[in-house]
C-alpha cells in the first residue's frame, strides 16, 4: 500500500513538474549571436523545448545551434551550456554554477533507492566538473585521475600555483574538503593570483 501512495504521488508531482515547466521564462543564445526569449524546458535528451509566447507551438533546438539555454526565476538564473569532456568522444550538456578563472559546471542523476524493509525513496547526486578559463575542455571531478582517489594530495597539486589554498587542502582543513569543491573553486577564482 505505501508502494502505491509513493507511486502516486511520484506520478503526480512528475505530471504537474512537467506541465509547468514549459511555463519557465528562459533565454537562448544561439551560436549566431542572436538572443531568444520566451518559455521553455529542457528535456531528458538535452533538446530545448521553446516557445515565444505561452499560446504558440514549441519548437525543438538542440546545443548545435544554441549557445546557452538560461532559465530565468524571480531572483536567479540557471544557464546551461554543450561542453567536451577530458577523456570522451561525445559532449555533455551541463549546469554553470561558478563562473571564473576556474568555473564549476554540474549534472544532476536521480533514481528511486530500495531501503531495507520494503521501502524506497528518491536519492539526487550533482556529478561535478572544473573548466579553465582557457580550455574548453571538462575536467570529470568523479572519473578523472585528478580527483578520482587521494583527493587532498591530487587537488593539492592542481591548485599548486595557490599556496594557501593547496595547504588547506592537502591539510584537510575545514571547508576544504572535496564536498567543499563550491567554496573551493570561489576561494580559488576570488583570493588567489
Amino acid at each position: 500500500m505505501t508502494r502505491l501512495i509513493i507511486i502516486t504521488i511520484s506520478l503526480f508531482l512528475g505530471v504537474s513538474t512537467m506541465c509547468n515547466s514549459q511555463n519557465k521564462k528562459v533565454t537562448l543564445k544561439l551560436k549566431d549571436g542572436t538572443f531568444l526569449h520566451g518559455y521553455g524546458k529542457l528535456n531528458r535528451v538535452n533538446e530545448i523545448i521553446f516557445r515565444k509566447s505561452l499560446d504558440q507551438n514549441a519548437i525543438t533546438y538542440d546545443f548545435s545551434n544554441v549557445e546557452y539555454f538560461q532559465v530565468n526565476h524571480s531572483d536567479y538564473y540557471e544557464k546551461f551550456v554543450q561542453l567536451p569532456v577530458k577523456g570522451r568522444k561525445s559532449t555533455l550538456v551541463v549546469k554553470e554554477r561558478i563562473k571564473g578563472r576556474l568555473s564549476l559546471y554540474t549534472t544532476s542523476e536521480s533514481g528511486w533507492v530500495n531501503v531495507s524493509g520494503g521501502g524506497t525513496y528518491l536519492q539526487s547526486n550533482d556529478n561535478y566538473y572544473l573548466k579553465l578559463k582557457n580550455n574548453d575542455t571538462l575536467i570529470d571531478m568523479k572519473k578523472d585521475v585528478l580527483f578520482s582517489r587521494k583527493f587532498k594530495d591530487k587537488a593539492a597539486e592542481f591548485f599548486k600555483e595557490c599556496p594557501i589554498l593547496a595547504y588547506r587542502i592537502k591539510n584537510g582543513k575545514k571547508g576544504y574538503k572535496k564536498a567543499n569543491i563550491m567554496n573551493i573553486v570561489e576561494y580559488y577564482n576570488f583570493k588567489c593570483p
